[in-house]
């Protein structure tokens, strides 16, 4: 589709006002970047919703495989009433559990290249304003996801007196592509995702008054994929004073563990991106780009993701993170308990092949990692896989992540530890589940982040709707004074380096309870490995 063509079709929103009779009543009409928009307003008009917001032109025609350019202006009033399209994407299995992190169902969400929308939740009223702003960057392995999920769907924490905004960005190729003819049209590629973001923000600080929001008092928040991309961002020159603090869940990009290789050069990822696209006979820019985008659905996990570009981003995130240079803003980190669970290691499931992992990965060091954990017979290294699976990978990044931080600029750091496992319906998962079952899985903790239990039919308890309650309340009182002391809930404590403290949220506590991190160990043994490997 050209850039023409999708300019054209723009005004297909611009219609009259949602009247009374449809039951739904139209929000105040706002100016932003682009031309005049409104909303909805929530059934009881307590909450203001503004979905679809065009944050950028479409990424198609001549602009894929660009940065994002301008918005294109259109004319009359925008009805900013349902969700942009989401990036083209594979489709997720529906009885996969990640399933719940991919897009909301069509038609309202459907896949296209011309996905550069973002979403914005605020609370009603006129009075209200420079209110804290949580920008929302969803995970999803680079490969999958949008803003449009109803995990992060924004009302409930706006209700508690914050804008929220969630955002789209390319994803797959289409968001991390390199090429030596890309590079030699604008100096470097890859990073697009990373950039989608960094325009969001941008939008934010010209925009976000508007809705009442304080464009000096944004937070940005990912998990998984989405936490990599704040770390990216956290390390680039570029993103100075676009966000003041910053939430994590389950990730980042650092050296070390099972999700961190180290970050790969420019040329390495031409050599990737050439590798990928020469069978489809696609070698100059024209061919690049008249590729159909469902050509670009291919890549093995683990190929897509950020690099070192030389533009966005200079040097590996570790190394900024080492010398102290990233941003110095304050930092709520953690994971939890089960992150593994819906991520096997076959491998590692019987004693022998636990044993031959422990030799091959960390040599002379084998004993001291065999030590953490039971492998005697099949039955505990199958047990044993998946903590393995949950310390090295998702744990020691968000891990990691609080370490450098609070260590070498000494921002305040908050780390938790998600310990409940939400009552999973009885259904039929196609991933085979831990002993123990799912528990708190990847991605589980986002459901209580967003207060937003209601939106599955799942048999919720008394007890998950207060952690849900009491956990949304932490992350917009993070959110607004970059501490998450909130009066009537247990108080959590800065995380130290030496002191490693952390709170722990559900499990065997009502809701939270202050303490030690139910991994440190395991979590220490691995920190204190990869910094053995660390060049001098």
């Amino acid at each position: 589709m050209a850039v023409e063509q999708v300019a054209a079709r723009a005004p297909a929103r611009i219609r009259p006002s949602a009247t009374a009779a449809e039951g739904i009543r139209a929000t105040e009409v706002l100016q932003v970047e682009g031309g005049a928009l409104e909303g909805r307003l929530s059934a009881d008009e307590a909450c203001r919703v503004y979905k679809g917001i065009p944050y950028a032109a479409p990424p198609v025609g001549a602009l894929r495989w660009r940065p994002p350019q301008p918005v294109l202006p259109w004319h009359g009033v925008l009805q900013a009433d349902r969700y942009g399209a989401a990036c083209v994407q594979s489709a997720i299995a529906d009885d996969s559990i990640m399933r719940q992190f991919s897009f909301a169902e069509p038609p309202e969400c459907a896949l296209s290249e011309d996905c550069l929308y973002l979403n914005v939740w605020a609370p009603a009223g006129k009075a209200l304003a420079d209110l804290p702003v949580i920008v929302w960057v969803y995970g999803g392995g680079h490969r999958f996801g949008s803003g449009s999920h109803p995990v992060s769907d924004g009302e409930r924490l706006a209700r508690k007196g914050s804008i929220v905004v969630s955002v789209n960005y390319r994803v797959g190729a289409l968001g991390y592509l390199a090429h030596p003819a890309l590079s030699a049209e604008g100096g470097g590629s890859g990073n697009y995702a990373s950039m989608d973001v960094l325009a969001a923000l941008r939008w934010v600080r010209k925009n976000i008054a508007a809705f009442g929001g304080d464009p000096r008092r944004v937070t940005l928040f990912g998990q998984s994929a989405g936490a990599a991309h704040v770390s990216v961002l956290m390390a680039s020159g570029q993103a100075q004073g676009l966000f003041q603090r910053a939430i994590v869940h389950s990730s980042g990009r650092f050296d070390g563990g099972l999700m961190g290789a180290p970050m790969r050069s420019l040329a390495e990822a031409e050599a990737i991106g050439v590798a990928t696209l020469a069978p489809l006979g696609a070698h100059s820019l024209a061919q690049l780009r008249a590729l159909p985008a469902d050509q670009l659905l291919g890549g093995a996990r683990g190929i897509w993701g950020p690099i070192v570009d030389g533009q966005l981003l200079a040097r590996p995130v570790d190394e900024v993170f080492s010398a102290g240079q990233q941003m110095p803003i304050s930092l709520l980190a953690g994971y939890t308990l089960d992150e593994s669970a819906a991520y096997p290691m076959p491998a590692l499931q019987t004693s022998a092949g636990f044993a031959a992992f422990a030799r091959d990965t960390f040599g002379e060091y084998a004993d001291s990692f065999l030590a953490l954990y039971p492998h005697r017979d099949d039955a505990q290294a199958l047990a044993s896989s998946y903590r393995v699976r949950r310390d090295m990978g998702f744990a020691y990044q968000a891990y990691r992540f609080a370490q450098l931080h609070v260590g070498t600029v000494q921002a305040p750091v908050y780390l938790f530890n998600f310990m409940h496992a939400p009552p999973l319906p009885d259904a039929a998962y196609h991933e085979p589940a831990p002993p123990g079952g799912f528990g708190s899985y990847h991605g589980a903790e986002l459901w209580y982040a967003f207060n937003n239990l209601a939106a599955l039919p799942w048999p919720w308890t008394d007890a998950d709707q207060l952690l849900a309650d009491a956990m949304s309340s932490y992350w917009v009182s993070f959110a607004t004074n970059g501490d998450p002391a909130t009066t009537g809930l247990p108080a959590w404590p800065r995380f130290d380096a030496a002191g490693a403290n952390t709170l722990r949220l559900g499990g065997s506590a009502a809701v939270a309870v202050a303490g030690r991190p139910f991994n440190e160990t395991a979590l220490d043994f691995f920190c204190g490995f990869y910094r053995r490997l660390e060049p001098a």
